[in-house]
């Protein structure tokens, strides 16, 4: 089934194969760059099928299900007004990827329930039948099913024999793949589950516990394979979390793997002291005023744009029948070349502690307007590593400096690559750009190095995460863009 995606800067509509789930595509339109959802558009892992007379069984086991964060589907709950009820169904079958069929003597003789049975099994969906009276099963029910193991639950009470099935479903939903680790207090459930919801409504795929912990793997093996495979940490920072001790085992986890942490800080409680150590250099997301929702919305943006730095997958487009020709085979030189000079390319500089994600946030954004750039961390291949450092510098037209506090303290020392890298840019005469994160001052002139004192003379831009579309338009300003 293709995965219908929309270009959130044309509006172009577009199918992306089952394949390219989680992965990036480029519009053809306008070649802005977006993420396949790897979820169902409508988030609901699971559809349930019931005859309008066991709506207060179908009710129960809903319930039960969702409180264990399992989404769901169902009629009329999840039908928007005006919708045709036909169609609503059909895309709320196609978008799951489990049935969990409510089976009675009623659900026995239902042509419309039959009919969602059948497209259920079109689509390959899993089929839980849940039997809730011992009605021996019709012909025809028994022919679609196929010989589906029945959970019978009609002796003794209701709640109990959910509570038995929960670990079926879970079972049956296959694993999909994550990019973002969530990780949270359980005081915090509802705003993790809110930002994960959102997340996962932009295309981010998100993996949080409990919701994803699978029945009979042990609690701490599911929570190291989820970090190790995630690309970033979502951490919902809060006086609950700073002091949990769960929280800082998986804060630790992520950063021994090398995932970038993005904190989301919903309070103004201070930092303790176990977690100070671990997160003393990451930049944070201050979601503390309200309204939340709006504060949800901007960070998701950031999230994607983080995630957009990898590589992109092509998207079928048709294509006109074009004469085949046949090109000579050119050797293609597998070493590093220096980017064509032109007023569109960009270097940019950082301290790796404290600099790695903001580059890499501002990279994904220049690169969304056409800017050819250069991080060393993902383009720099090997060989000798100053000399082809400076080359690059030298080949770019801008040089964009990236400074968090105290980050030119260390330039002191004449082996600093920081400092070095400094020094060749002005050597140079390079476009230099320096922006300025929360909390950063310039020294005074008389406290920098001598080779890098003109630095200080450069027009900088205030890094402001509220304000993060108009601070892109101002740097794409000074770096000679439209």
């Amino acid at each position: 089934m293709a995965i219908p995606v929309t270009c959130k800067s044309c509006g172009k509509k577009i199918n992306a194969r089952n394949e390219h789930a989680g992965k990036r595509f480029k519009c053809p339109s306008c070649s802005a760059i977006g993420v396949v959802p790897d979820k169902p558009a409508s988030g609901k892992e699971v559809f349930i099928a019931y005859s309008h007379k066991d709506k207060a069984a179908a009710h129960t086991v809903i319930a039960a299900l969702e409180s264990h964060h399992i989404r769901c589907w169902i009629a009329p709950r999840d039908i928007s007004p005006g919708l045709d009820w036909s169609a609503a169904i059909a895309r709320g079958i196609d978008d799951a990827r489990v049935m969990i069929l409510i089976y009675s003597n009623s659900a026995g003789d239902s042509k419309s329930l039959k009919a969602e049975i059948k497209r259920a099994i079109d689509k390959q969906l899993t089929i839980l039948p849940f039997r809730i009276d011992d009605s021996p099963m019709s012909k025809a029910m028994e022919y679609l099913l196929g010989g589906a193991s029945c959970y019978n639950a009609f002796k003794g009470p209701m709640e109990e024999h959910i509570l038995r099935f929960i670990p079926t479903v879970r079972e049956s939903l296959p694993t999909q793949p994550h990019q973002i680790f969530i990780s949270h207090s359980q005081r915090d459930q509802p705003l993790a589950d809110h930002l994960c919801s959102a997340l996962e409504a932009d295309g981010v795929g998100c993996w949080m516990a409990p919701r994803d912990a699978r029945p009979g793997v042990p609690w701490g093996e599911s929570i190291i394979n989820a970090i190790g495979a995630a690309r970033a940490m979502v951490l919902i920072y809060s006086k609950h979390s700073s002091s949990s001790p769960q929280v800082l085992r998986e804060v630790e986890r992520a950063i021994a793997k090398q995932l970038t942490v993005l904190p989301f800080r919903i309070d103004d409680s201070p930092m303790s002291k176990a977690m100070e150590y671990l997160l003393s250099g990451p930049h944070w997301y201050d979601a503390i005023t309200p309204p939340v929702e709006e504060h949800v919305r901007r960070f998701t943006s950031i999230v994607r744009k983080l995630l957009s730095t990898d590589e992109t997958v092509k998207i079928d487009q048709p294509q006109p029948i074009r004469p085949v020709e046949i090109d000579p085979i050119v050797p293609v030189a597998k070493e590093l070349r220096p980017p064509t000079q032109d007023t569109r390319t960009v270097f940019i500089s950082y301290r790796r502690e404290d600099g790695s994600q903001t580059a890499r946030l501002l990279r994904a954004e220049l690169q969304q307007r056409g800017y050819q750039t250069f991080l060393d961390v993902d383009d720099l291949k090997p060989g000798h590593f100053d000399e082809a450092l400076l080359n690059q510098i030298e080949s770019a037209r801008n040089f964009l400096l990236i400074l968090s506090p105290n980050s030119l303290k260390r330039c002191s020392n004449d082996r600093d690559w920081l400092r070095r890298e400094i020094v060749h840019a002005l050597k140079t005469k390079r476009n230099i750009i320096p922006v300025l994160m929360p909390e950063f001052e310039f020294p005074e002139p008389d406290e920098l190095p001598e080779d890098i004192r003109p630095l200080s003379i450069h027009h900088g831009i205030q890094y402001n995460h509220d304000y993060f579309d108009a601070m892109i338009k101002k740097l794409d300003r000074y770096l000679g863009g439209r």
